[in-house]
């Protein structure tokens, strides 16, 4: 399975426009979030606040769409290791490299639970093997989510 963004699936979502570095750092589908006033690729679970809904500009102050995260908004998902269905209702680290954000799918509650996989996505069948999709949402609770007011 090539690598993927996170991609929308369902429940309550909010879409709004907020300023670039001007880095290019980081691509659609990446998770991002507000660092000095201005959009930058995650690198750990307590800077998750939005998903880029486009690339980041090489102009700095260029407004960016993002997605922000919600309780209970849904997402597909690569994962970095085998699915199965055991790995339904628990939760895993994500990997926040840029361009190939994924969750490592876990078998029972040892890890930091910053996604919690609810289901396999439906097209690749019920195992995988490494590199699935997986459909789930953010653990509000273990993410620490960086909200921020959106006017």
């Amino acid at each position: 399975m090539a690598t993927m963004g996170l991609e929308y699936v369902e429940g309550p979502y909010c879409v709004t426009e907020l300023p670039s570095t001007g880095s290019n750092n980081f691509i659609k589908g990446d998770l991002v979030y507000l660092a000095s006033g201005y959009l930058t690729v995650s690198t750990a679970y307590n800077q998750i606040m939005a998903v880029a809904l486009e690339n980041d500009s090489a102009v700095a102050g260029t407004m960016i769409s993002v997605l922000i995260i919600m309780p209970g908004t849904k997402f597909r998902v690569a994962a970095s290791a085998t699915t199965a269905q055991t790995n339904c209702g628990i939760g895993g680290p994500m990997t926040y490299t840029s361009g190939s954000v994924a969750v490592t799918p876990e078998t029972s509650h040892t890890s930091h639970e910053e996604f919690i996989v609810e289901q396999l996505d439906p097209r690749d069948g019920a195992t995988t093997g490494a590199g699935g999709r997986v459909i789930g949402r953010f653990n509000i609770l273990s993410c620490g989510l960086a909200y921020v007011a959106v006017t």
